[in-house]
């Protein structure tokens, strides 16, 4: 083998969302004859459930810039040009949640996401655009370097350096872009959908008689104004289980329900908490309530935060902490963060009783309390408390705490 050999082989790597090597652009032909793409599969009801749940979750939380001092203390940024961009408005045509929305349905089904960033004269970023199809960005190493490179509406090819595009990967194994979950889940998807698709003709173009009465004569030439006349009388989901009269030698013979025999119910309930358990979402969050109870529900939901978004909200925050922000700025203290605070939030009880631990720590103020439950502060609220009889260990027992018979007898 030539010296070089493998230099030369990754000197140059092009990998996109739509190479074979990822996923294809053609959909998927799943073993269940259904074709599955990341738009298609949204078309089975759990998938979708799943995917806007997750991604009006992150849509949801609050995403603030702060300034870290040197002591470790944080403080809202405002006033950074960022500040607006990602808690607001990223660009004149969209809000910050419709952005965040869009980014992390693309993450879910296509395993990436991209936005283009615009920048001022000073290099300062002033818009973010997202780009409409992770499908046809290519991502290309070139000598160290890495380039994105699509097609424009207008067809014109557009190519943009690294720090001009924000890109989220989802999981994968190369490092520069994700792999398609709709891909990795095509087979369980295609039964889905196969299943709906099988259930949906059943019912609404199938004859569903519950009974039907033969006879042994031949038709004769009225035989297709019979077929004609029975599917009007009898086709359809209006008219099923009803029961069939012929004229003539009668025989009555009754019918199954072929669902049965294919288990379809227990099928489509089968592929509903795979996928559920696919995108990690408590299954009582997309309307499955078989184990869920008033007194599990609400611990579901907090490892639904801790499970299933908090891995996503770290993607969100490590990158825009690393391609958002200038070296410069991030020596200075400048980060984004989300507040996951109110996903964690238990019961009206729990969260008294953590907060008045917190408090009796002098952890929290009151007005900090009152902030985290979205009310207003009050005169006098920012001063914090500590029991007085807390001494530290090794430290000399005050008399006035001295237990009981520790101090000397006097006579009364």
């Amino acid at each position: 083998m030539k010296k070089g050999f493998f230099k030369r082989l990754f000197s140059k790597r092009s990998v996109s969302p739509s190479d074979d090597f990822w996923y294809s652009r053609v959909p998927s032909l799943s073993d269940s004859g259904v074709s599955v793409d990341e738009e298609s599969s949204l078309n089975f009801l759990v998938v979708y459930s799943c995917v806007s749940l997750i991604a009006e979750s992150i849509a949801s939380l609050p995403l603030q810039v702060f300034k870290r001092s040197a002591g470790g203390s944080k403080t809202p940024a405002d006033r950074h040009p960022l500040y607006e961009i990602l808690h607001s408005n990223p660009n004149i045509e969209t809000n910050s949640f419709n952005w965040r929305e869009t980014c992390q349905s693309h993450l879910l089904l296509w395993g990436n996401t991209f936005s283009e960033i615009i920048r001022d004269a000073r290099g300062y970023i002033t818009e973010i655009y997202q780009l409409p199809s992770p499908g046809g960005v290519r991502v290309e190493r070139e000598k160290g370097r890495i380039l994105y490179k699509w097609t424009a509406a207008s067809g014109e090819e557009i190519v943009r350096e690294a720090s001009d595009v924000f890109h989220i990967p989802g999981f994968g194994f190369n490092g520069l872009v994700g792999k398609s979950p709709v891909r990795v889940a095509s087979e369980a998807i295609g039964l889905g959908l196969a299943t709906e698709k099988f259930g949906a003709k059943y019912f609404g173009s199938g004859t569903h008689p519950s009974g039907v009465l033969e006879m042994d004569e031949y038709l004769g030439d009225n035989k297709e104004d019979f077929i004609k006349s029975f599917r009007e009388q009898y086709s359809g989901l209006g008219k099923s289980h009803s029961v069939v009269v012929l004229e003539g030698g009668l025989k009555y013979k009754s019918l199954s329900m072929p669902l049965e025999e294919a288990q379809f119910l227990q099928t489509r309930k089968f592929q509903k908490t795979d996928i559920v358990g696919f995108y990690k979402v408590p299954p009582h969050k997309v309307g499955i309530l078989d184990n869920a109870s008033f007194s599990n529900i609400e611990q579901q939901s907090i490892d639904f935060a801790q499970t299933t978004m908090l891995p996503w909200v770290k993607r969100w925050e490590s990158a825009i902490n690393s391609q958002l922000f200038s070296e410069k700025e991030r020596r200075l203290g400048y980060f984004a963060e989300f507040a996951m605070d109110g996903l964690l939030r238990g019961d009206t009880t729990a969260r008294g009783d953590f907060y008045q631990k917190l408090w009796g720590l002098g952890v929290l103020s009151i007005n900090e309390i009152r902030a985290k439950e979205n009310l207003n502060p009050i005169e006098g609220g920012d001063k914090r408390y500590i029991p007085l009889n807390y001494i530290g260990l090794g430290d000399e027992v005050p008399m006035a705490v001295k237990p009981i018979g520790a101090e000397d007898n006097v006579d009364g």
